[in-house]
């Protein structure tokens, strides 16, 4: 079954990670719940201690993935950032997201795993309180995500 069709989607496999460390920095830094009401790029570069400029740039990067509005040197979410990225959130995805982040050095060294023979990911020689806080932050993505698929799967089932 072929799926790349065209060179486009492959420029888009490309630079698929340049966007996730976008939306990584968004979600470490609560860009979304700076922006839960709209607020200037220049104040809200400021609150992040960011250059003006550099922050206009991250903000176009955002715009194109669809996660916010700049209009009028006002940033604001788009729906699906409200209602996925905002902590407070019923759908709030942002554990998920950053347990993806932590898995991503692993597929950056996906050579060395394979010449080692297995997975790379956590040292033999962990803490117990790391081990713990791995376990917490995984559970607390896992639940994010079942919160969302659990949803789409009632709303497959009619009549439940």
């Amino acid at each position: 079954m072929e799926k790349i069709k065209s060179f486009q989607q492959l420029e888009d496999i490309a630079t698929a990670g340049w966007q996730s460390e976008v939306l990584y920095l968004s979600v470490e830094k609560r860009v979304f719940d700076l922006i839960k009401t709209p607020i200037p790029l220049e104040e809200l570069a400021a609150a992040l201690g960011y250059d003006f400029p550099i922050l206009r740039r991250f903000f176009r990067a955002l715009e194109e993935s669809g996660l916010v509005i700049v209009d009028g040197g006002m940033a604001r979410n788009t729906e699906a950032a409200a209602k996925y990225l905002l902590r407070d959130a019923p759908d709030y995805q942002g554990h998920s997201i950053l347990w993806r982040k932590k898995l991503g050095a692993a597929w950056r060294d996906l050579d060395h795993a394979f010449l080692s023979g297995g997975r790379v990911v956590f040292p033999q020689d962990e803490s117990e309180a790391a081990v713990e806080a791995r376990f917490r932050a995984y559970s607390f993505a896992m639940d994010d995500i079942a919160r969302c698929k659990a949803d789409e799967i009632v709303a497959l089932c009619p009549g439940l």
